[in-house]
This record gives structure tokens, sequence and C-alpha cells, in this order.
């Protein structure tokens, strides 16, 4: 709680206004939104070329692919948009890559 604190009063003092992008500024990790459309890109649309140019930006950006991928891990893992996995099966597969491609950049 305190760490949330800390990064909410970080928020305020750098930028002035606490909102999310502001936060993950602040805490210097990927919007899960972002995420979310390289998944949504990746599963609904099957455009493999927009997810890598996706990807590739956050990379970019200098977000380390240990920091990406666990995002990648919740956003799958909760699903809390109800809209990327058709199946819990085509969700478990999901799961089962970004678990392997983890394990590759450990």
């Amino acid at each position: 709680l305190r760490n949330a604190l800390n990064s909410l009063q970080a928020a305020h003092a750098g930028f002035g206004v606490v909102n999310a992008e502001n936060v993950f500024k602040v805490c210097d990790q990927p919007n899960p939104e972002l995420i979310e459309g390289i998944l949504a890109s990746c599963v609904i649309k099957k455009n493999f070329d927009e997810a890598y140019v996706q990807l590739k930006r956050l990379l970019g950006r200098g977000y380390a692919p240990s920091d990406l991928m666990g995002v990648f891990f919740k956003i799958a893992q909760y699903n809390a948009s109800n809209r990327l996995f058709s199946s819990e099966e085509l969700q478990l597969e999901c799961l089962r890559v970004i678990g392997e491609l983890s394990l590759i950049h450990i």
C-alpha cells in the first residue's frame, strides 16, 4: 500500500495530475491497454504484423522483455475485458506460450 501511495505522490509531483498515463510513466511499467491491444491483434484479428509493430514500439521505449512478459501474462490470465478469448482452451494455450517465452527471456 505504501508503494502505491508513493507512486501516486510521484505522479502528482512530477506531472501535476494523477492519471493512468502518468502513473505508468512513474512506475516504468507498460500500459496494460497496449499489451491487451497486442494480444487482441494476435488472437482476435490474427494480424501478427500489427502485433509485431506494436511490440517493437514498446521495446523501443526501453521496456525490458521480462516486464512485458509479466504484463502479457496478467492480461491473458485475468482477461478482464472478456473479449480476448473465445474459449478457455484458447486462453490456456496463450498462457502456455507466454510462459514458454518467459523462460527463454529469464
